[in-house]
């Protein structure tokens, strides 16, 4: 009996001091500042690169552009047709491109090509024998006049061939005007330099 009573006491006794050092704990504490973040790990490798796409098809050719000097009319070289033995003649060539409307606002330049192969521009004259033109443009033609100077008869084979040269105002850059002489001097072309007037307008000779 006495056995029971101690054991019983024991027991007592350690509740008491379970209870009593809980009762110790006082309430949560805030949470504490977050640490510092670690360091970056090593970089991954690289992946592999994928296939190169298939090239794709090539489009279609645009229209080529109207050529700068298309506008311009330029003639064969056409042959002599005067007579022999006059003091004064003339040919004429239908064109059916040389119009009023056209005539009015373009620039006309003539050559004749003499037996030597060289060129001079219209009007010219040479050994009594002088060479000139002119536009017909109601009647759709260009007429080539021969005359002596002293108004004796010639036989105008001086020149072999005439062409001629119908600039419109159209053509950028080139002629705002029918006064074609002061055009070419200002870019530096000599209007008696057949070749050279020829390459400024892009026109063969």
């Amino acid at each position: 009996m006495k056995t029971s009573k101690k054991f019983l006491g024991l027991v007592i006794a350690v509740m008491a001091l379970t209870f009593t050092s809980c009762s110790k704990d006082g309430e949560i504490g805030p949470i504490g500042p977050t640490g510092p973040q670690g360091e970056q790990g090593i970089q991954g490798a690289t992946g592999a690169n994928g296939e190169v796409g298939e090239d794709g098809q090539d489009g279609i050719d645009g229209v080529d552009g109207q050529d700068g000097n298309a506008n311009i009319i330029a003639s064969e070289w056409i042959s002599s047709q005067f007579p022999e033995g006059t003091a004064f003649t003339y040919f004429l060539v239908d064109d059916d491109r040389i119009t009023n409307e056209l005539v009015a606002e373009a620039a006309i330049l003539a050559y004749g090509l003499d037996t030597t192969g060289a060129v001079a521009p219209l009007p010219v004259s040479s050994n009594n024998e002088s060479y000139s033109y002119v536009l017909y443009p109601q009647f759709l033609q260009i007429g080539f006049f021969a005359k002596s100077l002293d108004g004796t008869n010639e036989t105008f084979d001086i020149l072999s061939a005439f062409r001629y040269v119908i600039i419109p105002t159209t053509i950028t850059g080139k002629t705002s005007g029918t006064n074609i002489h002061s055009i070419l001097k200002n870019a530096g072309i000599d209007i008696n330099d057949y070749y050279a007037v020829m390459d400024y307008l892009g026109l063969d000779y």
